[in-house]
């Protein structure tokens, strides 16, 4: 018996570690860690833009900072996702983008690129910010009511705190309720119907975009509508849009003729490698946040379970 429970137990263990990791909020890491981590990923992000053929070396400067800003935002937080932005920023114009070894002028291009790799990180940094407010708010929650629980008259005589979610406000309760609600939360019809609508949003800019960089830079629009798509729906609605995201872009803008297969490959590769970081840093956000719900739920019903308690009791015996 012992030598089956053993692994299950190491078993546990190890998930149990691992969760402890994964799924805690960026104020319980360390700060010099967070950055570490936001630097570590823009310098495997350069190595590996860098050591890209050079028949791609004026094509998808910032295709490997992109990843490496959102896991420096989800593990660390909007400070060290600005770190990783702004040095992807850097080394993407000084290596990769026309005039090489300078920090501008940019061409046509060049402007393209930078302007919709600042939109795509800022807004993903942004979506996840979201996520860690409403994730510390719950922390905070179960600090207070833990407290309250070993000691009863804790806060009884102090102001009621409004929590990060809320304080905006009675005018913006609406919007407040819309940008910190999750997936689970919002109806099956709009989660998809957004993510439709953000891909044709994607399509219909990418399609404006001048014949001279028609067949550079395909998936430009389609990432950030994936991006939106995939916070606001969660993993379903972003799987459609990805999917089609991938099919528009293949349809329309990548030309296997005039584009060699291993440009196809990188464009395409890069571009699900994205989306599915993306999908799992905001699932393990999500994972926090059900857990986090979980355990407030439980504080919550542990004062109702003391007061019934006594009720409970079988009538004790006279004398």
């Amino acid at each position: 018996m012992s030598s089956r429970t053993g692994p299950a137990n190491r078993r546990r263990e190890t998930s149990g570690r691992i969760s402890e990791i994964l799924l805690i909020t960026p104020t319980q890491r360390s700060v010099g860690a967070r950055y570490v981590v936001a630097a570590v990923a823009v310098s495997i992000a350069f190595g590996l833009r860098y050591v890209a053929p050079d028949e791609l070396i004026d094509r998808l400067p910032f295709t490997f900072f992109i990843p490496a800003t959102l896991l420096a935002a989800w593990y660390g937080g909007f400070g060290p996702g600005l770190l990783a932005f702004v040095g992807g920023l850097m080394l993407g114009d000084y290596f990769f983008l026309e005039p090489h070894r300078a920090l501008g002028p940019l061409s046509d291009v060049g402007r393209l690129a930078t302007g919709v790799y600042t939109v795509t990180c800022l807004a993903g940094m942004s979506l996840l910010q979201l996520l860690h407010t409403t994730n510390l708010d719950l922390e905070q929650q179960i600090e207070r009511a833990r407290r309250q629980a070993d000691d009863p008259q804790y806060g009884v005589n102090a102001e009621p705190e409004e929590s990060q979610a809320t304080r905006y406000g009675e005018m913006l309760k609406l919007i407040s309720g819309i940008l910190f609600a999750t997936p689970a939360k919002r109806s099956v019809s709009s989660r998809y119907l957004v993510a439709i609508g953000a891909v044709t949003i994607g399509f219909a800019l990418r399609y404006l975009v001048s014949d001279e960089v028609i067949h550079r830079l395909a998936f430009v629009f389609f990432v950030p509508a994936i991006f939106f798509a995939i916070w606001y729906g969660g993993i379903g609605p972003g799987l459609v849009a990805m999917a089609g995201g991938l099919l528009l872009a293949n349809y329309f803008f990548l030309m296997p003729g005039s584009t060699s297969l291993t440009r196809l490959g990188l464009a395409i590769g890069t571009y699900t490698i994205t989306c599915l970081i993306w999908m799992a840093s905001l699932e393990l956000l999500y994972a926090t946040h059900r857990k986090l719900e979980h355990e407030t739920e439980r504080l919550r019903q542990q004062p109702d379970d003391t007061q019934r308690q006594p009720q409970d009791l079988p009538p004790q015996p006279d004398g």
